[in-house]
């Protein structure tokens, strides 16, 4: 029996690491949804509640915590990785 691959979603406003992301996660046999937003992902949220979301600290619109937020407000439960390109996050 297979075991299905984990869904790992990926919440970046940047074009070239969502896509270069997405291969490399891909390459290693998992499968990935991408979104340019916080909005965006909202937009679309898990239709279940496995993987876990990778998450932009630094977006416009809603930023990686403020999305964080909402999700926890909403009840999700899917770990989230934060990144950022950015070294100072004050």
């Amino acid at each position: 029996m297979t075991v299905p691959a984990s869904l790992i979603h990926i919440v970046d406003d940047d074009l070239s690491f969502r896509t270069s992301m997405s291969r490399l996660l891909r390459a290693s046999g998992y499968q990935t949804a991408l979104y340019e937003s916080g909005n965006a992902f909202l937009k679309q949220p898990p239709a279940d509640e496995t993987g876990c979301i990778l998450l932009d600290l630094q977006m416009a619109g809603i930023d990686g915590f403020g999305l964080q937020e909402r999700l926890s407000s909403a009840g999700n439960i899917l770990p989230i990785i934060f990144l950022t390109a950015n070294g100072n996050i004050s």
